[in-house]
C-alpha cells in the first residue's frame, strides 16, 4: 500500500513538473496541457453525455494566472482550442471535447510556424555554366 501511494506521489510530483515548468513552451501548449492535466485529475463526465469531461472552476483569468500568462494570451489559446473543437468554454468551467487534443495541441497565433527546411543549392543552370 506504501509503495503504491508513493508511486502516485510521484507521479503527480512529475506532472505538476511538466505543467508548471513550460514557460519557454508556447501559450496554446502550455494552456492545452494544463487542461489536460485538470481533466485527468479534476474533471467529471457531463451529465448531459458520457463522453465530454467538464471542467469546473478555473476562469481563464485563473489559468492565465497559474502559467503566468496575460489573460489576452490565454483567451486566445482557449479561442483557438474552441475553433478546433478541443473543448467548450463555458463560465467557470470547460467542457473538454478531445483530451487528446489537449495533449497535442494545434498551432496557435502563438506558435512558430514550421519552416520547411531550405533547398540544397541547385546545381548551375545551362545558361549560368556557359557564361562564367
Amino acid at each position: 500500500m506504501q509503495l503504491a501511494l508513493l508511486r502516485s506521489l510521484e507521479d503527480r510530483v512529475r506532472s505538476d513538473e511538466f505543467i508548471y515548468t513550460m514557460a519557454i513552451r508556447p501559450p496554446i501548449e502550455r494552456v492545452s496541457r494544463l487542461l489536460a492535466h485538470l481533466a485527468d485529475t479534476a474533471g467529471v463526465p457531463d451529465p448531459r453525455t458520457a463522453h465530454p469531461t467538464v471542467i469546473t472552476g478555473p476562469s481563464q483569468k485563473d489559468i492565465g494566472a497559474a502559467l503566468q500568462l496575460a489573460v489576452s494570451t490565454t483567451e486566445n489559446a482557449i479561442r483557438t482550442l474552441r475553433y478546433h473543437g478541443v473543448i467548450e468554454a463555458r463560465y467557470q468551467q470547460f467542457v473538454v471535447h478531445d483530451v487528446d487534443g489537449l495533449r497535442h495541441p494545434p498551432p496557435g497565433p502563438d506558435t512558430p510556424a514550421r519552416r520547411p527546411h531550405p533547398p540544397h543549392a541547385a546545381a548551375p543552370t545551362r545558361a549560368a555554366a556557359a557564361h562564367p
